[in-house]
């Protein structure tokens, strides 16, 4: 038997609302956060980057980070980091402690 979704998740997932710019073809966008966690974000926003296409962002309060956009919603998208190890390892300390 499948585990459920969230059993299959390796970080504990956050609410957050906080602020974040993203870089889409050179430009940055501001988009807010709706949940982190030390995989990846989900982010509220008015554009939908490309699907597996590499992003920058800079989120409020917790750094710049890189990744790539898993998944559009229909009111944002989703995002799964891929930064160091190192940079992930302490985002979840840091959202820990938050």
């Amino acid at each position: 038997m499948e585990p459920e979704e969230t059993d299959r998740r390796h970080h504990t997932r956050y609410r957050k609302s906080v602020q974040a710019l993203v870089k889409i073809n050179d430009t940055w966008e501001k988009a807010d956060c709706f949940d982190i966690s030390g995989g990846g974000i989900c982010l509220l926003s008015n554009f939908r980057p490309k699907l597996d296409g590499a992003i920058e962002l800079h989120i409020e309060g917790f750094g710049r980070f890189e990744g790539e956009t898993i998944r559009h919603l229909s009111n944002g998208f989703v995002v799964r980091f891929s930064s160091s190890e190192h940079i992930l390892k302490q985002l979840a300390v840091d959202l820990d402690n938050a």
